[in-house]
């Protein structure tokens, strides 16, 4: 209760230094009777109705004289209302009206009746009666209400359609008038105006409480200031303000501990020693702050993800290729989560890929053989980076323009060194082929150092052992039935055959 006194003490203190405004003083003078001022308007019975008359000149302290409105008994039995224009309090509180009248001797004992007043806060659309009182005949003229003002309702305050009519009833009689003159509506200035506070709440998490605003406008209380969810992740909150004020504000999410940290950029010491508040300067008229983000000077901004395309291709010349593909693996996509992708054959041994990747992003990737993890490529340690596993991996930095990499040697950090069939790779013997539990390796020379690989169909290596001679005796035991790829590399020369292994045929 005494907040509510001191808020309405402050209010009184606060008006007494703000001026009054008439939005209506008709006096009805200046025109050629019985015409009424542009916007009044009036019902007519038989053409008859409110109109100006020249004479019998008001004589009430302030009163214009000359012309006047009247209704009289000898118009035609009937109801007649006179309207005002529409007018605006847009600024205005406290509205308030009076006018002057004289009600003849002859008008009341006709049967007729003074006024009824009525106002409209919508252009007419809906109407209130208004409490006031007539001098009751005497034919003086006098300020109604006995000059006390008559106080609109709050719907008459800061509002653009507000309209005022009043109506008598008219017994048909010889005698009797009603007169009106000096008609005014005024209002006082609103030392207030709206402030209504707008915060973007989306990369906050949202606890249990409320979101709170805080700040001179309610003596920094965290708690009593809720905003209200207007959706999209956007909380409001109106309060009155002083005009020509500056306001330091601060958001909360939750009534405590959420205190937002206003940055320096659009920061204002708050003057109690807690930091950098908010800060807004109001003018004459309704203001809106925001939306801003929560501790951020400007809204919040959502930077859609830009993909940009990575190209890369993998020469599988020196190598058996799975008939299950080769792939391409690596953190492609947002650059979170690992993916495989089936590369695509290109000329030669050589396959490609080309995958999104955001902007921005350190991609790390290998090449596989096959579809099994088990067919990854060996990256050098002079061209990859070591991951947790301590294995490593081929990187490239992802920037804001599409990246084709070099083609490389699977396994290898540069392209495959070229050279001819005859030259290099040459044929080499197996017998017999097909074969169940041995065969015989032959190597086109008398000599031989290096070694022999057995791959299987899917590009896995599945046995090596070293060569010492021009035969080597390949126990199969280990292998099931299968094609396999039987290379040798001695000497610096390759030699590779194709062997059909049928186990079958031991059991028969």
């Amino acid at each position: 209760m005494k907040r509510f006194l001191l808020i309405f003490l402050c209010l009184s203190f606060v008006l007494e230094g703000f001026t009054q405004v008439y939005v209506v003083d008709e006096n009805f003078d200046n025109l050629t009777v019985p015409a009424l001022p542009e916007g009044w308007t009036t019902t007519t019975n038989f053409d008859i109705g409110f109109r100006t008359e020249e004479g019998n000149n008001s004589d009430y302290t302030n009163a214009s004289g000359l012309n006047n409105v009247l209704i009289r008994n000898s118009d035609s039995t009937g109801t007649y209302t006179f309207y005002s224009p529409v007018f605006s309090t847009v600024g205005l509180i406290d509205v308030q009206m009076i006018w002057g009248s004289r009600v003849s001797t002859n008008f009341l004992p006709s049967g007729s009746a003074t006024p009824i007043l009525e106002f409209s806060p919508n252009g007419g659309v809906s109407w209130t009666q208004l409490s006031y009182s007539e001098s009751e005949g005497g034919s003086i003229w006098g300020l109604v209400n006995g000059g006390v003002p008559i106080a609109l309702p709050a719907e008459a305050f800061e509002n653009p359609n507000v309209q005022i009519r009043w109506t008598v009833n008219i017994i048909s009689h010889p005698d009797g008038t009603y007169r009106m003159d000096d008609v005014k509506v005024w209002g006082t200035e609103n030392p207030y105006v709206n402030l209504r506070l707008l915060v973007n709440m989306l990369f906050q998490p949202i606890g249990g409480e409320d979101i709170y605003t805080a700040g001179d406008f309610n003596g920094w209380d965290t708690g009593s200031a809720v905003m209200t969810d207007i959706g999209g992740s956007i909380y409001e909150y109106v309060v009155p303000v002083l005009r020509n004020s500056e306001v330091k504000f601060r958001f909360y999410n939750g009534s405590t501990i959420g205190s937002e940290i206003v940055p320096e950029a659009c920061g204002i010491d708050d003057g109690l020693g807690l930091g950098l508040a908010r800060s807004i300067t109001i003018g004459l008229n309704d203001t809106v702050y925001g939306p801003v983000c929560f501790g951020e000077c400007e809204n919040c901004v959502i930077i859609e993800p830009v993909f940009v395309q990575f190209s890369a291709q993998v020469d599988m010349s020196q190598q058996v290729v799975s008939p299950e593909g080769v792939y391409i693996v690596g953190n492609f996509g947002d650059g979170t989560t690992e993916q495989s992708i089936l590369m695509t054959a290109a000329a030669g041994n050589v396959f490609a890929a080309s995958v999104e990747v955001l902007e921005g992003t350190t991609l790390n990737y290998r090449f596989q053989n096959g579809s099994s993890s088990a067919g990854l490529e060996i990256v050098p340690p002079s061209c990859g980076v070591a991951n947790a596993a301590n294995e490593f991996l081929r990187e490239a930095f992802i920037g804001t323009e599409n990246f084709v990499a070099d083609t490389v040697c699977f396994s290898e950090c540069a392209a495959c060194i070229v050279q001819s069939i005859e030259e290099n790779v040459q044929s080499l013997g197996l017998w017999p082929n097909p074969a169940s539990e041995f065969v015989q390796v032959h190597l086109p020379m008398s000599s031989a150092s290096g070694s022999i690989q057995v791959f299987g169909s899917d590009g896995r290596l599945i046995q090596q052992l070293p060569v010492s001679s021009s035969l080597t005796l390949l126990n199969l035991s280990e292998l099931s039935s299968g094609i396999y790829v039987i290379v040798s590399e001695c000497d610096g020369r390759v030699y590779r055959n194709t062997l059909v292994v049928n186990t079958e045929s031991t059991k028969n």
